[in-house]
């Protein structure tokens, strides 16, 4: 799957740096060292891996097909410390599950990512992660503080393709559109649904390969609020140069043609906007982890998006 990242791409570092080695080796041996003295203590004989992850498997599937890399995942899980405090809980199959991408940079923490290869669609697995696999030196108010170990388990309830994905959000676009009494929203060729707020200034240049579009925008999940990204400032607006094989495939249909002063509001689905981003665990962190630079995809994956914008100009 193409991955395509946002006006804010992605580098996530709960990691460290070449410099600090030596720190990173103390790390990881004290992390062993208190899962080992956990196992011993609690009588675990868990599977131990060469990635540094150790996991139980409480439900096994043998018919299941095996989670390889690029595969999109749908999970339920229960995230506690090592002790027993919970950071977080999805656990409730009446609902749909959480999705991400087993691929290097999948998820927060990591060691989901990792545990993925040594499980199979509808089988249930216990994991030991290492706090440098998990939150390391990242805290989060009371709910997440630095260093600690976790006990993950993680249902992985289904192996989705790329047209289920897609198939799956189209249905959630047009529900979303039907409960709320939405008008006006036009679906085009390529799955997007636009409406046009205002034309805007039509004698004004029109967005063409080559030019410059600078824009005020806001970015929500469906079905929230809240934006995840925005630029609301006429005098500093972001700004595509149309035609740019860079830019994300919807903000160029999007864009071209547009006139100063036009205005639209489009709901777009992933596979047009940024797809596979890394999915973080719980979701009430990802805007932090934004903050604190340690991550820098805002949109979640797998999950359509509100994108509203406003045309400054035309250069």
């Amino acid at each position: 799957m193409k991955k395509y990242y946002l006006f804010l791409f992605l580098a996530f570092t709960m990691g460290c740096t070449q410099d600090a080695d030596e720190g990173v080796n103390e790390d990881i041996e004290r992390d062993e060292r208190k899962l080992l003295e956990f196992f011993a203590q609690n009588n675990i004989n868990p599977n131990e891996t060469s990635l540094g992850i150790f996991f139980e498997k409480i439900e096994t599937n043998d018919l299941g097909n095996q989670i390889t890399s690029g595969d999109i995942v749908g999970i339920y899980y229960e995230i506690r410390t090592i002790d027993g405090r919970l950071i977080d809980s999805y656990t409730d199959e009446s609902r749909p599950p959480r999705l991400y991408i087993h691929e290097d940079g999948g998820t927060i923490p990591r060691a989901i990512n990792f545990v993925s290869s040594f499980a199979k669609e509808g089988e249930t697995v216990l994991l030991y992660a290492p706090a440098y696999l998990g939150y390391n030196d990242y805290y989060f108010g009371q709910l997440i503080q630095p260093e600690e170990n976790l006990k993950i388990r993680i249902k992985f309830k289904k192996i989705y393709s790329e047209q289920e994905i897609q198939e799956l959000e189209d249905q959630e676009i047009t529900e979303h559109i039907a409960f709320n009494n939405l008008v006006g929203f036009e679906e085009s060729e390529s799955g997007l649904f636009l409406l046009e707020i205002a034309e805007g200034d039509t004698e004004s240049p029109k967005a063409e390969n080559g030019k410059i579009i600078r824009i005020t925008y806001s970015i929500s999940h469906l079905n929230e609020v809240q934006p995840v990204a925005q630029v609301s400032s006429q005098s500093n607006p972001f700004q595509v140069t149309i035609g740019d094989a860079q830019n994300v495939p919807f903000i160029e249909e999007l864009l071209k043609g547009l006139s100063k002063d036009a205005e639209i509001r489009a709901i777009v689905p992933s596979h047009l906007a940024f797809g596979a981003t890394t999915q973080v665990f719980p979701f009430e962190i990802r805007s932090d982890l934004v903050q604190k630079g340690r991550l820098n995809q805002t949109v979640r994956p797998f999950e359509p998006i509100i994108f509203q914008a406003k045309v400054v100009d035309v250069r």
